[in-house]
């Protein structure tokens, strides 16, 4: 007489095939998991791009209106420096800003701001400054 194969009970086939799909899933949800954490951090980096570029855009805009370059050393006159100096200062809303970024768009330097800065004090403006922070519009 030919031996019987024993079958598993139900419950334990019922159980292996949870485990298996249990372990299936945890193998899946860390791969997403590790892809949700590369996207994100491909979004962060994307939205520092996008925040610069919005800058780049608004200087440029600026440059444009006033007739200025991109940003290499040139004589501007006196009139569009000190605009775009006030401007800056005016949007900044009681923050510091350096020299760099007052003559960054200019393509000036930094003794060439503080010159202007002084010009804008003699005409009237209330202009703050400190060191190592730089110039600051008082209301």
């Amino acid at each position: 007489m030919a031996r019987k194969k024993k079958i598993p009970s139900i419950d334990y086939s019922i159980k292996l095939i949870v485990e298996r799909i249990t372990s299936d899933l945890g193998a899946e949800i860390d791969k997403l998991s590790s892809s949700l954490d590369v996207i994100g951090k491909r979004l962060s980096a994307l939205e520092k791009k996008v925040d610069r570029l919005k800058q780049e855009e608004h200087w440029a805009v600026v440059r444009s209106e006033l007739g200025i370059g991109n940003g290499a050393r040139r004589r501007v006159s006196k009139d569009h420096a000190k605009k775009v100096i006030l401007m800056r200062l005016k949007k900044a809303e009681g923050e510091f800003v350096s020299s760099r970024e007052l003559g960054g768009p200019l393509g000036i330097g930094r003794a060439t701001v503080a010159t202007r800065i002084k010009e804008l004090k003699k005409e009237g403006y209330k202009i703050g400054s400190s060191p190592r922070k730089g110039y600051m519009l008082d209301d």
